[in-house]
Formats: structure tokens, C-alpha cells, sequence
């Protein structure tokens, strides 16, 4: 008799989950946990290993974890939008190829982003199968999401970040100070300060752009040879909530003209306002905001972060 085949989707409260490495990490961890939690709990694992073993930080270097593992590093210029990648070298053993000309932050993240895979159960062989048809591997960008969790844990461990929240502070003012301590991109900086520290609060990066709608006329307008267009307004890349944090923020949406944010874009410092942005569920709530640097981050079309309170 033939045993019933595992299913092709996972459904993890309101969130479906299809690559099968991901299906392989919940049935092996022994309870149906979401596995953006499981995979935190084998970084901070993986994490405590390694101290225990000598390293140490802040800084912690992503590069010393390798060793750790027993993954071998090589540097090599790379293309534009790729800053590393792991591949298998035979024997069980992996690789991890940087490039070295990148910001020394984008590199340790993207180091711990590549050592992060190899937290799946069926590591080694997800590795091998990416490596051969990287294309088609994740089209829903579940493992990559999943390994940016890992890389966060691994690069800002929690006990020592949230350590030094305590000092620096959870505003935007200590991201310059956190960045050079853990010689992290800004943007990795406060997407760990929501995760980590207290409060009600939400990361919402930002950018100049079209909504999608816009675009589609855009293209229409170039068709048929018109001049008249629309204007790139301040709309939300994407939104990092802390726990407590329950309103959807979406994306594609702008903020209000008056927004504290183009005032931090214009004078460079970190600007604070209380605001109402008209977004269904959100109460007027404390905004504090400012300009991204550029080249520091890994998506360099982002302009501005703001940090919403309730």
C-alpha cells in the first residue's frame, strides 16, 4: 500500500508556504510552527554554538561563522544584483563566492544570508538543486525571505542587540551608531530595531515611484507619443512590523504631502511629527522618519525610512 504523498502547500495560519524545503523544515522540526519561527530558533542555535566556541562580536564576523561550519570562502567580482552565492564543492562540502568590491555591510549580510540555507534539514541537496537552475528554485521568494530571517539573527544576535537598544536607544538617531558597531547597512539596522525592541511599532521603507496603475499609463502614454505624465510620489516599498503591530501597511501606498519624511529628505536629519496617514486601521500615530544613505543598502531605490508608533 502506498503511503500518502506530503502536500504540495503548507498552510500556516493565514500564510501558504509551497517550496518544498520549507514543507521538509516544518515536518522535521516535530510541531507545526510558523517557520519563520523555526528558522530564528536554529540561527539563535547556531549562533549560541559559535560563542561557545570563541566567537565573539559585535562586530560578529559572518566570515569566522563560516569557518565554524566548515564552509569554504572565495571572493570573485560578481554580477551587479548578485552579491553571493553557495555552491557545493563535493564531499558534503559548500562555498560560499562574495564579492569583495561590494560595502563591507551588504557583504556580511549577504555572507550570513548564504550560511543561513544551510539551515535546512535538506540543506546540502536544496544548495545543489539552486545551483543548477536558480531560475526556476524559489519563485516565491519563500527560502530567500526565510534566509534574510536567518541573516538577521546571525549578523544583530538578539540578546546582544536588544542589549544595546538599551543603551543607544530604539529611535533613528542610534542608527549610526548601531550600524558602525555591527558593521551592519542601516536598513538591516532598524529592520532588527522593530524585531528586537519593545513597543507597537513598524520600519516602513520608502521610495519615489509611480503606483502601479501609473506605470500602465506611463506605457500607454509612451505608445502613443503623449508628453503628459504623472508624478513619482513617496510610496511604501515595503513595511517591517514588530509583533505588537497589526495594521497592514501596503505597499505601493503614498503618505500624506506634508509627512515629516519629505521634510528628513530635504534637511538630511531625523525629523518627528505626529501624523495621520488615512490608511484603513491606522490610528494618527508618531512618525519619526529619515533619509536612507546611498549605496549602503540593498536595494538602492529606497529613499527614506520612517518609524510609526501607536
Amino acid at each position: 500500500m502506498r503511503s500518502p504523498s506530503k502536500p504540495a502547500v503548507l498552510r500556516i495560519g493565514k500564510k501558504i508556504w509551497r517550496h518544498p524545503s520549507v514543507i521538509k523544515l516544518v515536518d522535521g522540526h516535530g510541531r507545526r510552527d510558523d517557520p519563520v519561527a523555526i528558522i530564528r530558533e536554529r540561527a539563535r542555535e547556531l549562533v549560541a554554538h559559535a560563542k561557545a566556541l570563541g566567537w565573539s562580536g559585535p562586530p560578529f564576523d559572518p566570515r569566522i561563522m563560516a569557518s565554524l561550519r566548515g564552509i569554504g570562502l572565495r571572493s570573485d567580482r560578481l554580477p551587479l544584483k548578485q552579491d553571493a552565492f553557495i555552491i557545493p564543492k563535493g564531499d558534503d562540502r559548500l562555498e560560499i563566492v562574495f564579492d569583495p568590491t561590494r560595502p563591507s555591510s551588504r557583504q556580511n549580510f549577504s555572507i550570513s544570508h548564504e550560511i543561513s540555507h544551510t539551515l535546512f534539514p535538506d540543506g546540502y541537496q536544496m544548495i545543489r538543486y539552486r545551483e543548477r537552475d536558480r531560475n526556476r528554485f524559489d519563485p516565491d521568494h519563500e527560502l530567500e525571505h526565510l534566509c534574510d530571517v536567518g541573516a538577521a539573527e546571525i549578523l544583530l544576535p538578539a540578546e546582544d542587540f536588544g542589549s544595546d537598544l538599551a543603551v543607544f536607544g530604539s529611535t533613528l538617531h542610534a542608527v549610526s551608531a548601531l550600524r558602525a558597531r555591527y558593521q551592519a547597512s542601516s536598513e538591516a539596522v532598524v529592520r532588527r530595531m522593530v524585531q528586537v525592541g519593545p513597543g507597537q511599532t513598524a520600519a516602513v521603507f520608502l521610495e519615489f515611484r509611480l503606483k502601479p496603475s501609473e506605470k500602465a499609463a506611463m506605457r500607454q502614454l509612451s505608445f502613443r507619443g503623449m508628453d503628459a505624465a504623472p508624478h513619482p510620489k513617496i510610496r511604501i516599498a515595503y513595511a517591517v512590523p514588530s509583533e505588537r503591530f497589526t495594521v497592514f501597511l501596503p505597499p505601493h501606498k503614498s503618505i500624506p504631502d506634508d509627512s515629516c519624511v519629505y521634510r528628513a529628505l530635504e534637511t538630511g536629519e531625523v525629523e518627528t511629527a505626529e501624523e495621520s496617514w488615512g490608511m484603513s486601521g491606522l490610528p494618527p500615530c508618531r512618525v519619526e522618519a529619515m533619509s536612507m544613505p546611498p549605496g549602503d543598502d540593498a536595494e538602492a531605490s529606497l529613499r527614506a525610512v520612517a518609524l510609526l508608533s501607536i
